[in-house]
């Protein structure tokens, strides 16, 4: 999809909201995810990986989403995908899950918040 930043290969186990802070950090981020692990990209085949990428772009063109934003899914144990959320305004910080799936797909948050602005300025929304 072209004008769009999406990442959908990310996979957490466990539970919370966020990641703990550096230390001497002004603001401290959530807690609560000590118990939890990010896993990028998904320890899962490639043909679940094309079921999950393909269902969240699917989603996501179905619900008119523009510019970034994340779909949330799980993958069960006898291969469905499951909608968990969509979350049209991800979290940008340095904690935050987005970043780091987009990182990982090769681009570092400078560079998504240069594609954002650059999609703004241009009018292009999808």
């Amino acid at each position: 999809m072209e004008g769009t930043l999406t990442a959908s290969e990310g996979v957490e186990a466990g539970g919370g909201a966020g990641e703990a802070a550096e230390a001497g950090s002004e603001a401290a981020p959530e807690t609560g995810s000590e118990n939890s692990t990010f896993i990028v990209p998904a320890d899962i085949s490639a043909e679940s990986r094309a079921l999950v990428q393909e269902t969240a772009k699917t989603i996501y063109a179905a619900l008119g989403c523009k510019g970034l934003a994340r779909v949330d899914l799980f993958l069960t144990e006898d291969g469905r995908v499951v909608l968990n959320e969509v979350n049209t305004l991800p979290g940008l910080t340095s904690y935050s899950r987005y970043p780091r799936m987009m990182a990982a797909a090769g681009l570092p948050l400078s560079e998504v918040i240069d594609r954002l602005v650059a999609m703004t300025l241009h009018g292009k929304r999808r």
